[in-house]
C-alpha cells in the first residue's frame, strides 16, 4: 500500500484485496472495453504481474490528471511491456517524491479488459457509468 499525493489529494495505491493503481490511463478507441495503464515499476509490480488471467470484481485506476476509472470484472490481458520515457514525456516523476530501487526511466504498460466502467474525478464526486458486453466490439 502506498500513499500518494495527486493534485492536492491523498490517493492510496494498493494491489489486493482492493485494487487501486495510479498512472497514465488510456482508453482504446478501437476496443471500448480495453484500457492501458502505464506506471513506474515499484513494489506493487510483482503483485500485478502475478495476477495472471484472474478476474477481479473491481479495479480502480487513477490517472495522473485526477480522473478515476472503476472497472468491473476486470482482467489483465498480458504481461507488462516496459517503455523508456524521455524528459519530454507525459509521465511525471515519482509521485511520492521519494526515490526507490525501482525508480527508472521505464514504464510498465498493463492492458485491462472489463465489462463495465464508471468514470469519476478525485476533485469531485461526479461520475458516469457505462456497461459494455465483452462480445460487443
Amino acid at each position: 500500500m502506498a500513499h500518494l499525493s495527486l493534485r492536492g489529494k491523498t490517493v492510496v495505491e494498493s494491489a489486493g484485496p482492493a485494487w487501486h493503481l495510479v498512472g497514465s490511463v488510456k482508453l482504446d478507441k478501437l476496443k471500448p472495453n480495453r484500457l492501458t495503464l502505464s506506471r513506474r515499476p515499484d513494489y506493487l509490480s510483482s503483485r500485478i504481474k502475478n495476477l495472471g488471467k484472474s478476474t477481479l470484481p473491481a479495479v480502480q485506476l487513477t490517472d495522473l490528471s485526477g480522473r478515476s476509472f472503476l472497472l468491473a470484472n476486470a482482467q489483465l490481458l498480458k504481461s507488462p511491456v516496459r517503455n523508456l520515457t524521455t524528459q519530454g514525456g507525459k509521465y511525471h516523476p515519482s509521485l511520492s517524491g521519494e526515490s526507490s530501487e525501482h525508480d527508472t526511466n521505464e514504464l510498465e504498460n498493463y492492458s485491462f479488459v472489463f465489462q463495465a466502467i464508471s468514470f469519476g474525478n478525485t476533485q469531485s464526486s461526479t461520475s458516469t457509468s457505462d456497461d459494455w458486453n465483452q462480445g460487443n466490439k
